[in-house]
């Protein structure tokens, strides 16, 4: 969401939150946390357990520790595209 990966999740999120973009990053944490609650049983079990979640690509270690890689994206010629 952090990088416009799900608009119609970024659309739900702005008019739950009344277009407050700081609150719709809460939303998609909040989404986040939802998605790997419900594969926690997965996640303990899986090494390299991966997520492509709303706020970027979510990771778990053995020790159930949750790490997050982002998206970089920048502006070319007026448009936001991936920065790789």
């Amino acid at each position: 969401m952090l990088a416009g990966s799900n608009p119609s999740l970024m659309q739900q999120a702005l008019s739950a939150v009344r277009n407050d973009y700081s609150l719709a990053r809460l939303y998609a944490m909040g989404a986040d946390a939802w998605s790997l609650a419900n594969r926690f049983t997965q996640m303990r079990q899986t090494p390299g357990f991966e997520l492509n979640g709303n706020t970027g690509d979510l990771t778990a270690n053995q020790d159930c520790v949750i790490n997050r890689k982002l998206s970089w994206l920048k502006y070319q010629q007026g448009k936001i595209v991936p920065a790789s």
